[in-house]
């Protein structure tokens, strides 16, 4: 039934294929073992901060489970709601300064499930940046008839405010969505003019700020943290499976945005809720990284290394002011065998291809973490140097 289709991927080499690797004692975090054997070191990992490897986080993660098991045992209506759940909850609400937050089993549903509430269930007319995550696109997608939104150019706030001007009424709810950090790109977004111009009419704002919390802004509340417009913003959206080390997601903004997602929010309703010894890792990893900076400012020193050594071999790079970079290359079949033959070298980066970017934008992701030592970022380096020149040039 399927053939046809997955052979056009394959034929456009834009079919995806697992990687497994395995942790090893003999390996430690950033390096992996290839199914053959072989040792890798990853350098497009999304654990930023290395904050999985925490021994706080184990340690809690460890009692919580042999106090309650590896299963919560039901959704958080039914018997899957533990104190740890409200205690992270409370504790993301002050981190971002808001009412209230609430947490989801994954970043995906911590998006998709408030635009589809507030898309169909509260009719609000949306207002989408160009790039943001398939979350959110599919969550404005999903039951499409009667979906009324409106995609601005990528950063674009002239774009923004002709779109809200011309189709913002009186009688509806508009929100505005976008990230604070794009993860394809490396770029930001222009915070507080998005913010300035959606308030001048009357929409409320919703920031996804998955990439950035943890690994920046005050006590890692994100970009926005240390942002005058945090006060402006009525839903944050953020992720542990980043910054955090962990896995799930959140959402953190006034009281009646959130009650009414938890309410009416059928993925979260339906989902058997988080085993009770993750949301403990991921509160203790929250608590540590609000008193300790130590991780992001080691995360800067380690991602400056790797852009100044990418720059002296002339590695071409999207943007280069956050920990994301995106080595651009083009042809999906290119991207494939750089990947590939990063990997024969002992090296692990995923080829982005599409539908992750449009096609014939395939790139590489390339990120490091604390736990990298320089020598491994210079001599991976010095590897994608030889072999880009090989493929591209």
């Amino acid at each position: 039934m399927c053939v046809g289709a997955l052979d056009q991927q394959k034929a456009e080499s834009i079919y995806r294929e697992f990687t497994p690797l395995i942790g090893d004692e003999s390996t430690p975090f950033p390096s992996f073992l290839g199914s053959d054997g072989r040792k890798v070191v990853t350098f497009c990992s999304n654990d930023y901060l290395a904050m999985s490897r925490s021994p706080r986080a184990i340690s809690a993660a460890r009692k919580a489970l042999e106090l309650e098991g590896v299963g919560a045992g039901g959704s958080r209506n039914i018997g899957g709601t533990r104190k740890v759940a409200e205690e992270l909850e409370a504790e993301l609400a002050s981190l971002h300064v808001k009412d209230a937050a609430l947490i989801f089993n994954s970043g995906y549903l911590a998006n998709f499930v408030p635009m589809k509430v507030i898309s169909k269930r509260f009719n609000a007319i949306v207002f989408s940046d160009q790039q943001n995550h398939r979350s959110i696109i599919d969550g404005l997608d999903t039951y499409k008839a009667g979906v009324d939104k409106h995609i601005f150019q990528h950063n674009d706030v002239d774009d923004l405010r002709r779109l809200l001007k011309q189709h913002c009424r009186p009688d509806r709810p508009a929100v505005v969505i976008f990230e604070s950090l794009y993860s394809m790109e490396g770029d930001f977004s222009p915070l507080a003019e998005i913010v300035t111009v959606s308030k001048e009419y009357g929409a409320s704002v919703f920031l996804n700020e998955v990439h950035a919390v943890g690994v920046m802004g005050d006590e890692g509340g994100g970009v926005s943290s240390a942002s005058e417009v945090l006060k402006d913003l009525d839903l944050v959206i953020g992720t542990f499976g980043k910054g955090y080390g962990t896995v799930g997601g959140y959402i953190a903004g006034q009281s009646d945005i959130v009650d009414a997602i938890r309410c009416f929010g059928s993925g979260l309703i339906f989902t058997t809720a988080l085993p009770p010894f993750l949301v403990a890792a991921t509160l203790t990893n929250v608590r540590h990284l609000r008193e300790s900076s130590h991780e992001r400012t080691a995360l800067i020193e380690k991602s400056d290394l790797l852009k100044k050594r990418l720059a002296e071999f002339e590695i071409p790079i999207l943007f280069d002011c956050s920990h994301i970079l995106a080595a651009p290359i083009g042809d999906e079949r290119a991207t494939l065998e750089i990947s590939a033959q990063l990997f024969d070298a002992g090296y692990y980066v995923t080829p982005m291809r599409y539908p992750t970017v449009p096609r014939g934008d395939g790139r590489l992701r390339l990120t490091v973490t604390p736990a990298h030592t320089d020598t491994q970022i210079e001599q991976f380096a010095k590897a994608l140097a030889g072999i880009y020149a090989r493929v591209v040039l």
